[in-house]
C-alpha cells in the first residue's frame, strides 16, 4: 500500500513518538501499523479480511479492544476518510478507511 503522504507521519501516543507506516500482509492486502522512532513495532492498526473487497488506498481498521484508543488517535490525524464500508464477521465489524488523496 506504501503511500508517501502518510508513511513517516509522526504522532504522539501517551508521550511516545510513533510513526505511521503502510505495508502489506503476506497475502498482499494493505496494512497500517505504528513503529516507535527506533523502528520497533508499536501497534498494528489494520486488520486483514481477505474475503472482503477493497478499493486502492483502502484498508480495514482494527478499532476495537486494545486498539480502540490507538485507532481514535490515528483517525484524529485527519489523514483518513471513513468509506462507509463495513466488513461484518461473527464477533466484530471492521470499518474500511481510505487514505485521503490515496
Amino acid at each position: 500500500m506504501g503511500h508517501r503522504g502518510i508513511d513517516g507521519f509522526t504522532l504522539d501516543v501517551d508521550g511516545v513518538a510513533v510513526v505511521i507506516r503502510t505495508g502489506k500482509y503476506p497475502n498482499g492486502r494493505p496494512s497500517l501499523y505504528l513503529e516507535d522512532t527506533e523502528g520497533q513495532m508499536y501497534a498494528v492498526v489494520s486488520v486483514n479480511i481477505p474475503e472482503c473487497p477493497l478499493e486502492p488506498g483502502e484498508f480495514f481498521i482494527k478499532d476495537w479492544s486494545e486498539n480502540q484508543w490507538i485507532a481514535r488517535l490515528v483517525w484524529e490525524t485527519g489523514l483518513f476518510v471513513n468509506t462507509g464500508k463495513v466488513a461484518r464477521g461473527e464477533w466484530v465489524s471492521a470499518k474500511a478507511w481510505r487514505i485521503k488523496n490515496g
